[in-house]
């Protein structure tokens, strides 16, 4: 068995989807975009700050991968997580899944979730794909802080 599956792929090629699906069949699943727009009140703050609070956010995900449990799941671009891919590649038993989408199906993919993720900021508390509030966790043996 595993230790991490990576989910490798462009936005909107699915990445979240299989993530949460993978979460309600018993893997550690972590909506870490909730996590850091908690922290930093946006995704461009964040970005602003990327020097430093990339490395960070690459040791909090490695930790939580430690603890071990249920094989954890995570998804990335990669662009900016070679570092922490590296890591976990070298030091975990890791399964990457590449996903790819075509342009038009990851355009219309991100149109609808920038239109659901407008209408939640305004309506509702950010929840995981477990329906907990922010910085829960799905899948066994996942932290929750709810």
């Amino acid at each position: 068995m595993v230790d991490v599956v990576v989910l490798l792929g462009p936005p909107g090629s699915g990445k979240s989807t299989i993530g949460r699906e993978l979460g309600q069949r018993g893997y550690r699943w972590r909506e870490w975009e909730v996590l850091l727009i908690e922290r930093w009140g946006s995704r461009e703050r964040f970005v602003a700050a990327k020097s430093a609070a990339l490395p960070a956010l690459h040791t909090e995900i490695a930790a939580w991968v430690r603890e071990g449990g249920a094989p954890a799941v995570l998804e990335t671009t990669g662009l900016s997580d070679a570092p922490l891919l590296d890591e976990l590649v070298a030091t975990t038993s890791t399964l990457v899944v590449r996903l790819d989408v075509d342009q038009e199906a990851a355009m219309r993919r991100e149109s609808r979730r920038a239109a659901a993720t407008s209408t939640s900021r305004t309506t509702s508390t950010p929840t995981t794909a477990c329906g907990r509030r922010s910085t829960s966790t799905c899948g066994t043996g996942a932290p929750s802080t709810s």
